[in-house]
């Protein structure tokens, strides 16, 4: 099914008007592509990820991302694919909401594998992330990869899921006219294993949720306390407890500071391939009842776990962006992380940083930001400043002008 994700060569009979004169001087000439005198494009995204029983950081971006480009991009036309039940994770305005239904008639059966106009209508050009794409995309394909860790390192996975994400990534990467990612760390990563050269990729950064950026209410405060039974102040760490989260290290980082400081380190995130090293690391160093594990966290209760932490911790060796790191910046909440991969790309100078590999760098850092009042203080405020930087309305700007460009090079 993979493979009839786009035959080759094939031009989608609805883009024909989108390419003007200028347009294709522009491409010529390496200047990006014109704006002005062009139709709307009609553009599909799908909103699938945003539709599980405990969606992801996928989910969370292209909700984000769908919800900014309705309200900045109204020069074009937006239809929002959704899975086959649930309900729509956004307001979707102006914007068609479509349901994913396959197979459709039987006479459409027999005439062949169905397009994915099927479900949205006619469209320009298809947005999808890698490991949700939907079959039978023709056209202009933008696929949005945040990272793949699995194929850098398949032994920190369970079973075969390396091997099918590399098939799977293999064909969305010839497929796609354009890849979007988040950072310029995860671009390298990307053009190096996969087959897509530099110049069909672009580097568009996420931002924090605004909900972060918002003051959190002492009532929602209370509520998450009571309701995640937390008492007293704390350390964070969040994301799914992977190996290469590397949660085990930060327990051992922590277990060499815990007599100084009075807090616990809490750990929110479900379980995978690191829980056992976790749960081990806090049996060999007897922080039973320093160390908190959440395991999933309810979506409601994530802005109030946030707010109400001393640190944030991100002791990751691999990220393709690392978007607690700008939610605790934008909730005001200092974030002392780690040196490896896309973080310091996104933390910038407003972050305490360790070596995510070395106990004593971890146990450093921590040391450093809880003791010591001035510094806490200084990233506290270096942190809030750097995430306005950063916005969903700047995203969907730039992703819009992606959606163009695409659509006039697979024209051209």
């Amino acid at each position: 099914m993979l493979n009839a994700l786009r035959t080759l060569g094939e031009k989608a009979a609805t883009t024909g008007a989108l390419v003007t004169a200028l347009g294709r001087h522009a491409i010529r000439q390496g200047r990006p592509p014109s704006y002005r005198n062009r139709p709307p494009l009609r553009i599909a995204i799908d909103l699938s990820p945003a539709m599980l029983p405990a969606p992801s950081g996928l989910g969370r971006y292209i909700t984000l991302l769908a919800g900014a480009l309705i309200a900045e991009d109204t020069g074009n036309d937006y239809t929002l694919l959704l899975a086959k039940s649930g309900a729509c994770p956004i307001t979707t305005g102006r914007a068609r909401a479509r349901r994913l239904r396959f197979p459709v008639t039987i006479l459409e059966r027999l005439a062949g594998p169905p397009r994915i106009e099927v479900a949205t209508g006619p469209i320009d050009l298809f947005h999808c992330q890698l490991g949700f794409t939907p079959p039978f995309i023709y056209g202009p394909l933008v696929v949005t990869i945040h990272d793949i860790l699995p194929l850098l390192r398949p032994e920190a996975f369970r079973g075969d899921f390396p091997a099918l994400l590399r098939a799977h990534a293999t064909t969305l990467a010839k497929a796609a006219t354009l890849v979007i990612t988040g950072s310029h760390s995860a671009a390298r990563e990307i053009t190096r294993v996969l087959p897509v050269s530099d110049d069909r990729v672009r580097v568009i950064p996420h931002a924090p949720d605004p909900r972060f950026q918002e003051a959190c209410p002492p009532e929602k405060r209370a509520a998450m306390r009571a309701a995640l039974r937390l008492a007293g102040p704390y350390v964070l760490a969040l994301g799914t407890v992977s190996l290469h989260k590397n949660h085990a290290r930060l327990v051992r980082g922590f277990a060499a500071i815990a007599r100084e400081v009075p807090h616990t380190l809490v750990i929110a995130g479900r379980p995978d391939t690191g829980w056992d090293e976790v749960t081990r690391a806090i049996q060999e160093t007897g922080l039973s009842n320093r160390v908190c594990l959440l395991g999933f966290t309810p979506d409601e209760h994530l802005p109030a776990l946030v707010a109400e932490a001393d640190l944030l911790a991100q002791p990751s060796l691999y990220e393709g962006f690392g978007l607690p790191v700008l939610d605790a910046m934008a909730a005001g909440i200092p974030v002392a992380c780690s040196n490896a991969s896309a973080i310091p790309e996104v933390a910038g100078a407003a972050a305490e940083y360790f070596d995510p590999q070395d106990l004593c760098s971890i146990a450093d850092a921590l040391r450093l930001v809880l003791t010591d009042a001035d510094r806490h203080e200084a990233l506290r405020h270096a942190g809030r400043a750097h995430a306005a930087g950063f916005t969903w309305e700047k995203t969907a700007r730039l992703t819009a002008k992606v959606y163009v460009e695409a659509a006039l090079l697979h024209r051209n």
